[in-house]
């Protein structure tokens, strides 16, 4: 196997046992009242800029995300409580969902679709003061 088809096979399974959530369901529970998930938005400032934050969403690129664990729990009975990952489309959000997967989040997801399915839903986003 070449070294491009391996790189094609590793980005292809980047999804496999990662798992999603879907923007309707967070939504449906924000709705109903129910406890939310540590959201953590992991674009680069840049597009949260052009396209906003879920609101209560800390912002933690993903180039710092492994070093950042301390930033999303306080204690150890933090790594049990849901964190949901999310990016612009839902693809990124699988790497930051395997990041915090092995930085001990025993409950990290990825939201399915991103912020621009969200969006889409109708879902809240806060824009940056400029």
């Amino acid at each position: 196997m070449s070294f491009d088809q391996t790189c094609k096979t590793i980005v292809a399974d980047a999804g496999v046992n990662i798992p999603e959530i879907d923007c309707k369901t967070v939504l449906d529970a924000m709705e109903a009242g129910e406890p939310m998930p540590i959201i953590i938005d992991i674009r680069p400032e840049v597009e949260r800029i052009e396209e906003g934050l879920i609101p209560g969403a800390l912002h933690i690129p993903t180039g710092i995300l492994a070093c950042a664990v301390d930033e999303i729990c306080e204690s150890d009975a933090d790594l049990d409580r849901p964190v949901l990952c999310q990016c612009r489309s839902g693809k990124r959000s699988l790497t930051g969902t395997q990041i915090l997967k092995q930085s001990g989040f025993r409950c990290a997801l990825s939201l399915r679709g991103g912020i621009k399915e969200w969006q889409a839903l109708g879902g809240p986003v806060e824009m940056p003061r400029g």
